[in-house]
């Protein structure tokens, strides 16, 4: 009987599902890196990624204001996906910076 429910709970569940977009904000890479690093922001690059796609993936943090920016470079571009303030660490990486 549950697995009867389950099945016809889980169509539903995926038809629900919506498909989304986000503008994002994309400029020359070396211009996004010195406005993130500079004066106005101070964030440091805390963590970086590369996916199957060639795309590198970095987080930006500002340890004093923990502020934060994410942000995903292919070439010459850089596009933030996301940025924002007060921010927290997990206590395992808390620790360790």
């Amino acid at each position: 009987m549950r697995y009867l429910i389950l099945g016809l709970l889980f169509p539903l569940t995926v038809s629900a599902q919506q498909t989304a977009y986000k503008a994002v904000m994309c400029a020359d890479t070396e211009k996004v890196i010195t406005a993130l690093t500079g004066k106005d922001y101070k964030e440091k690059p805390f963590w970086m990624g590369v996916d199957q796609k060639d795309h590198t993936y970095s987080i930006f943090y500002n340890k004093e204001t923990t502020g934060w920016t994410i942000i995903e470079f292919k070439g010459k571009t850089a596009c933030i996906l996301g940025a924002g303030e007060e921010s927290q660490l997990s206590r395992e990486l808390a620790t360790k910076h």
